[in-house]
């Protein structure tokens, strides 16, 4: 399995707020993605909690993504 992960910062109604996406190649021909969009308020928090997320991930064959 093969991936990418970035942040980028974005304007939501007005707000500066940042998204995180996560791009996971599991095959030539599919792709998975995750996106968690947040205030930049919150971002500080955020961050932690979306990466406990994709650690608590299990994949097909067991594969924890890290």
């Amino acid at each position: 399995m093969q991936g990418t992960m970035g942040v980028y910062s974005v304007r939501a109604n007005g707000e500066q707020a940042f998204a995180t996406l996560h791009v996971f190649r599991m095959q030539p021909d599919i792709l998975v993605r995750f996106m968690a969009a947040y205030p930049a308020a919150n971002a500080e928090a955020m961050r932690g909690r979306v990466a406990a997320l994709m650690q608590s991930m299990v994949w097909p064959e067991g594969a924890a993504i890290r």
